[in-house]
């Protein structure tokens, strides 16, 4: 039986997907190469096969068999993306520039700029091109986000199941529709009554989920542009890039609190609390907004309202350092310093590599005078980062109240080398052997 390619008109479809004119042809070469190289039109046969007589099993096989000929081809090594990969982030840039370009170029730490360069590279933009792909076998398909997971949504196959077809894990799961409560684009996964390993990776994968239609992962893209220009001081570039994905999804919660950080940074206090208080009105189960709501009421000064907002996100999730640990900076701005200690040793309990409490903990214990304590905490920080400049000059104020200036001077030839602008804090009495000393740090 002859079957009408749902998507004849490439060109068309990167448009739509909001792909500058300048770039697409670039993309289609990429993409033509890489097609070609998979053997896309035997996939496509046989996906055509299985669509005719409704084969949803015989469908998954095909899917998986294409995944499998992507995988060979590299596509899943976010570490080393292709051009391909690249140009599916880049081309979708407000400003039209290559953010790999930009990272690198930043004052960011080595290991930074490859964390951001692969998350760049990973789940969304691989997910992109999965969704250029089905979109060709299939027609319309819906992309799907939780949280920062995103994979893509077969939900019109048949009437009483939906298909999760998820890049970024190398998946592909029928599911029962019934399963789910949905309201408008919001699907919540009724309690798992069964215990069976595929109930358990349904309950960690897609116990919700946000579903858009048109777009692919074009809203994705934008977002995690914004966070690369956030990560490199580039606030208002990132906002841009925010304000593209809420305009694509605007019930995107996610990018609401992304926003509000951004607006945060550049002193636009208002507009960050807006923001926030919208993406709890959408999720009123969502800790990182309460969390950071927290966190700009602390540093207002409203700090009952701040305590509000931490405890609304402990109660949704008690097991988050992240919000212990602001907590804990809440209690230190009031100096309920007893309270300050707790709040950072449960978070150090709860996520021992979670380095910012560590670090306060440390900071609050030589506030104390317990510099002991201090120099514990300082020492496993940098056990774990041996490039964290406030480790070292928390070490340095604690060697320095101990007495033990030789031992300070050196904390502070290394925080100083790390972070130049810290030679402001480095107390008058080592100043000068500090100057002298740091240029011959290794």
């Amino acid at each position: 039986m002859a079957h009408e390619n749902p998507c004849t008109d490439m060109h068309e479809l990167l448009l739509r997907l909001g792909y500058h004119e300048t770039g697409i042809h670039n993309i289609r070469d990429e993409l033509d190469n890489l097609l070609n190289d998979i053997g896309f039109d035997e996939i496509e046969k046989k996906a055509h096969d299985a669509i005719d007589v409704k084969d949803a099993a015989g469908l998954i096989t095909v899917l998986n068999e294409l995944m499998k000929r992507m995988e060979n081809k590299g596509i899943y090594r976010p570490d080393y993306p292709t051009i391909l990969i690249k140009l599916l982030v880049n081309g979708l840039n407000n400003k039209n520039e290559d953010i790999f370009s930009i990272l690198e170029g930043s004052n960011l730490s080595t290991e930074e700029i490859k964390k951001e360069r692969e998350f760049l590279a990973s789940c969304a933009a691989i997910t992109q091109l999965g969704y250029i792909m089905i979109y060709r076998i299939i027609g319309e398909v819906k992309a799907a986000s939780s949280g920062e997971h995103v994979f893509i949504l077969i939900d019109h196959f048949t009437p009483d199941t939906m298909i999760f077809v998820d890049f970024s894990i190398d998946s592909i799961l029928e599911t029962e529709v019934k399963q789910y409560e949905k309201e408008e684009n919001n699907y919540c996964l009724n309690s798992p009554t069964s215990e069976d390993e595929i109930s358990k990776h349904i309950a960690q994968y897609y116990s919700y989920f946000h579903t858009v239609s048109g777009i692919g992962l074009s809203h994705n893209i934008h977002n995690n542009i914004g966070i690369a220009y956030d990560k490199a001081g580039m606030h208002r570039e990132a906002i841009s890039e925010f304000n593209e994905a809420l305009r694509l999804d605007p019930g995107y919660v996610e990018v609401l609190n992304n926003l509000a950080a951004s607006y945060h940074r550049i002193g636009l206090v208002d507009e960050a609390i807006e923001n926030l208080r919208q993406a709890i009105s959408f999720r009123p189960g969502y800790p990182e907004a309460h969390c950071n709501l927290g966190s700009i009421y602390a540093s207002s000064g409203r700090f009952e309202e701040a305590l509000a907002e931490f405890n609304a996100a402990l109660s949704i999730n008690p097991e988050s350092a992240l919000v212990h640990n602001n907590l804990g900076n809440l209690y230190t701005e009031q100096e309920k310093f007893p309270e300050a200690i707790l709040a950072f040793q449960e978070a150090v309990k709860l996520n021992p590599e979670y380095l910012p409490a560590r670090s306060n903990l440390g900071t609050l214990y030589v506030r104390q005078g317990r510099h002991e304590d201090a120099l514990r905490e300082f020492s496993e920080v940098l056990r774990r980062d041996p490039e964290l400049p406030e480790a070292y000059c928390g070490m340095g104020g604690a060697y320095y109240e101990l007495g033990s200036f030789d031992r300070s001077a050196q904390a502070w030839m290394r925080a100083v080398n790390l972070a130049p602008e810290l030679i402001e804090c480095v107390p008058e009495k080592l100043l000068l052997k500090v100057k002298r000393g740091i240029s011959r740090v290794e």
